[in-house]
């Protein structure tokens, strides 16, 4: 029997790879809607997909398993360093979960460091991209407590 799994809220956020002259990719200033949130968990449904929401084509596999994510707050805390994406690949499960933290998502960011070797296609729509799932819960001052770490203290 399958197990069963409640996912809460998500949000399916598409990071576009419009360059290979570059290796870190921002989530950009469009993503209010994760703005404070606990993330407590993410995964990149690739897989899943045969093109990103926005009809561009998908980073290939190989080139994608070579980057990692870095996981920031508001105050561009860096505190999930270097997630290897390749974690997220590998599994037929592609959820990796972490203790809930307090993160805004336009400022985490993706580095590829081997992406000069990628042809970046010339559209439309131009370019490459990688699509994450971030499972969250909405962050509440008056009911949440945050340690020093980001992370969310149970009561």
């Amino acid at each position: 029997m399958d197990q069963v799994r409640e996912i809460g809220r998500s949000y399916t956020v598409e990071l576009p790879i419009l360059s290979n002259t570059t290796s870190k990719f921002s989530f950009g200033d469009n993503e209010t809607a994760l703005d404070n949130v606990l993330v407590h968990a993410l995964s990149m449904p690739t897989s899943l997909l045969i093109k990103a929401p926005s009809g561009r084509t998908l980073l290939n596999y190989a080139e994608t398993a070579k980057g990692y994510i870095t996981l920031a707050d508001a105050d561009k805390k860096e505190y999930n360093r270097q997630i290897p994406l390749e974690l997220l690949l590998r599994n037929d499960n592609p959820i990796i979960h972490i203790k809930p933290k307090l993160i805004s998502i336009r400022n985490c960011f993706v580095d590829l460091p081997l992406i000069g070797a990628v042809v970046i296609p010339a559209g439309p729509p131009a370019g490459n991209s990688i699509v994450f799932v971030f499972f969250y819960e909405p962050y509440n001052p008056e009911i949440h407590r945050i340690d020093s770490w980001g992370e969310l203290i149970e009561n």
